[in-house]
């Protein structure tokens, strides 16, 4: 019996997880950069690698609590797509840069619609308007009265797979 269940856990991972044979080549270069996001932009576009107010992959809004209080920040879709999973939280920026870095590839299946909790040192990978896929590093978060804002790292994946290269 156990040794089924393992067979049928190895065989879940192996339909959820992405092909990468092939899709990375190693002298091609994925877009990547840094950015810098409030809740008053309209949204960021990793295909054009900019804030983008026409066909955003995602913006970022103040989280509120039930007496209107603010508790951080959370990342969105215009249209409430599942696009965001989380694939850690480390408590250095050292360790999230090294396991952002050491991500090779995106789950295809598990998105949500809303990245709640957003902090420093998380890593998440966002399935992108297009279908494509981006991992993203929050370096920075801001939130109070008057405005909440996200300093990030992003590498984009623009060929449709979701293969990413290790550094």
């Amino acid at each position: 019996m156990k040794i089924l269940s393992i067979i049928a856990l190895a065989g879940m991972l192996l339909w959820s997880a992405c092909d990468t044979t092939g899709n990375v080549s190693p002298e091609e270069v994925l877009p990547t950069g840094e950015a810098m996001l409030t809740d008053q932009d309209a949204g960021f576009s990793f295909d054009k690698g900019t804030i983008d107010d026409e066909a955003p992959d995602f913006r970022i809004a103040v989280q509120r609590d039930a007496n209107n209080n603010i508790t951080g920040l959370f990342m969105t879709t215009p249209n409430l797509k599942e696009a965001f999973q989380l694939q850690g939280f480390y408590d250095t920026s050292s360790l999230a840069e090294r396991a952002f870095e050491g991500l090779v590839a995106a789950p295809k299946a598990n998105y949500e619609p809303l990245a709640q909790e957003v902090k420093p040192h998380q890593v998440w990978f966002v399935r992108t308007e297009s279908g494509h896929f981006a991992k993203l590093l929050v370096l920075a978060t801001t939130a109070n009265d008057e405005s909440g804002k996200m300093t990030f790292k992003w590498v984009y994946q623009p060929n449709g797979s979701c293969a990413f290269k290790s550094s």
